[in-house]
């Protein structure tokens, strides 16, 4: 996903991806959304939305992600104001 362009990502859209949390814990984000930036074209700047996670929310870091399809990932991860459906998370591609 480093090199990636929105397009790459958008079909993951929907998929989980587990976060090490601590020994033996773990919890699912699931990719909820991939928003392009102002030029709306398949180029950076771009941001993936993730949802779900541990509640209370993590505080911002990196966080290793494993995904099935693109295996481990080390992202920065922003957490977002919550919504009615739980935490959120934000990981900017610039």
């Amino acid at each position: 996903i480093g090199s990636a362009a929105p397009s790459d990502v958008e079909p993951l859209v929907g998929t989980p991806f587990r976060i090490d949390l601590a020994e033996d814990t773990a919890a699912d984000l699931v990719l909820a959304a991939v928003e392009r930036g102002p030029s709306d074209a398949d180029a950076r700047p771009f941001h993936l939305l993730f949802r779900g996670g541990p509640n209370p929310p993590l505080p911002q870091g990196i966080q290793t992600l494993t995904n099935e399809d693109v295996g481990r990932l080390d992202l920065f991860l922003v957490p977002a104001t919550p919504d009615a459906d739980g935490p959120l998370y934000v990981a900017v591609f610039g």
